[in-house]
């Protein structure tokens, strides 16, 4: 045995151990009281509730698509030469 080593109940693992199982049990405890006192299931609700947004947003944002081909067409106008690959 190394020295210094306490065993049985003074062991570092022991304690660990012991510590675990008082979570767990604390755990368990939690669970039988919230089950005791009843969940909510989806047929409990009257209701319909929506989402509050946090921010004001206007309705239409410019979509990225048309930010894009806003920006390819610009393009396309500055340099006569040139085309997208998509163009044909």
């Amino acid at each position: 045995m190394e020295s210094g080593y306490a065993g049985g109940e003074e062991s570092p693992y022991s304690k660990i151990k012991q510590r675990d199982a008082e979570k767990r049990q604390a755990e368990l405890d939690a669970y039988q009281e919230k089950r005791a006192k009843g969940f909510k299931k989806l047929s409990d609700v009257q209701e319909k509730t929506f989402v509050q947004p946090k921010y004001d947003q206007p309705e239409e944002e410019e979509k990225q698509d048309d930010v894009v081909s806003k920006w390819a067409k610009e393009t396309s106008q500055k340099v006569p030469g040139f085309k997208f690959p998509w163009e044909n």
